[in-house]
């Protein structure tokens, strides 16, 4: 038997009262949101290109994504009512 972990810390962030690093993030995109007029989808890259250097953004098209329902009943266990 491998030993892999000696301990595990689980952490409960409590609600309005808790902060992640990503929050740094989206807080400095909303600030520079707030300096931008954006007017067209693309010009969001330039807004999150702007708010940091450390962060990358990608355009995704139509044809990026795939179709999964022809497969879709393969992966339910039981139907799901809408």
């Amino acid at each position: 038997m491998k030993k892999y972990f000696t301990t595990i810390d689980q952490k409960f962030l409590v609600s309005d009262h808790s902060f992640l690093p990503c929050d740094r993030d989206f807080a400095l995109n909303e600030t520079r949101k707030k300096k931008s007029t954006v007017s067209h989808t693309k010009q969001w890259l330039e807004v999150i290109f702007n708010a940091s250097p450390a962060f990358s953004a990608y355009c995704t098209y139509k044809e990026d994504f795939i179709d999964l329902s022809a497969i879709e009943g393969m992966f339910k266990s039981s139907p799901i009512s809408r």
